[in-house]
């Protein structure tokens, strides 16, 4: 495996590793937030059945006040924990609203609400069932990246086996050949340099030849 594909292989794991940090991190506190919503929602609606109930019983005059703040508070954060564009708790809100509104009308005598507290307390389980399925199950996206985990881990197997063997990867490039050079145009060639041997000249004077042997 040469520098870069080795390079590349460490770049493309880190990154997948970042990705799936960063989603289930984001999950793991999504679903932190929505329990800790769940258990504030479940504890006002209990205080605001007991109060309701109190009430309704005509205990005495002086924990009617306390009892009514305690009705009217946990009313209200109940209902700010409704999302205004997308309304899930509007019948339970409804009902509330109404055993409210029958016990101001009733200041002084005992009334029965109990059918109504009940039935608010089944509607409201049926609502915190559901949200309490989201935090089991996982949100979106960390439901997605489950799906997709397999695949990725696929990919990023055959992307190191590749790196360590590229003779079997099929979509690899054979190395470039050196390019060929060619001559164009015409080529004289030249002929080489001849040596010329000197020849001695011969006498024709044979007194000339005696001497030379001489």
């Amino acid at each position: 495996m040469d520098g870069g594909s080795g390079l590349t292989v460490a770049v493309i794991i880190t990154a997948i590793i970042g990705i799936f940090t960063l989603i289930i991190n984001r999950g793991m506190k999504v679903s932190e937030f929505r329990q800790a919503w769940i258990n504030d929602q479940r504890a006002d609606l209990a205080k605001w059945g007991a109060a309701a109930l109190t009430l309704a019983r005509q205990n005495s005059s002086v924990t009617r006040a306390a009892d009514f703040t305690t009705l009217e508070e946990t009313a209200y954060r109940i209902r700010l924990r409704e999302n205004p564009t997308k309304p899930e708790w509007a019948d339970v809100l409804t009902k509330m609203d109404s055993v409210r509104t029958n016990l101001i009308d009733n200041p002084t005598t005992a009334i029965e609400i109990f059918p109504d507290v009940k039935a608010i307390a089944d509607d409201a389980q049926v609502r915190l069932k559901r949200d309490w399925n989201k935090v089991r199950n996982g949100e979106v996206g960390y439901k997605v990246l489950c799906f997709l985990f397999p695949a990725l881990f696929g990919v990023l197997l055959v992307m190191t086996v590749w790196a360590f063997r590229p003779d079997l990867n099929p979509f690899g490039h054979e190395p470039a050949k050196p390019v060929e050079q060619h001559l164009t145009g015409s080529v004289r060639l030249i002929e080489p340099e001849k040596t010329v041997t000197p020849v001695k000249a011969v006498p024709s004077n044979p007194t000339e030849i005696h001497r030379q042997r001489g």
